[in-house]
């Protein structure tokens, strides 16, 4: 019984992304995506030429996505910007509303 759990955990870990994490948008320069919307790190983007999406996670961790682009938010292992850079477009943001 026991080796049968230590066979399956690591097989029901792997099945599941567990690093997904809810990315929310900042900054938008595409017609599909509006500061405020909540998007998947492991979410499919497509994005045209001269589009741009600028997401932060809970963490404080953000990614800007430029086009042409097609493909997930955010790899696992995937460096993203500075924190305080996260935060100075947060704060942009909500003061040109």
């Amino acid at each position: 019984m026991m080796l049968a759990k230590r066979l399956l955990l690591p097989l029901a870990l792997m099945a599941a992304p567990s690093w997904a994490i809810n990315m929310i948008v900042v900054d938008a320069r595409a017609g599909s995506y509006k500061p405020g919307m909540s998007v998947s790190s492991t979410a499919m983007v497509a994005l045209k030429e001269g589009e741009r999406v600028t997401m932060i996670a809970p963490d404080g961790r953000s990614v800007t996505l430029r086009g042409p682009y097609n493909g997930v938010v955010m790899k696992a292992g995937t460096a993203v910007q500075n924190p305080k850079a996260a935060l100075a477009a947060l704060i942009s943001t909500r003061n040109d509303r």
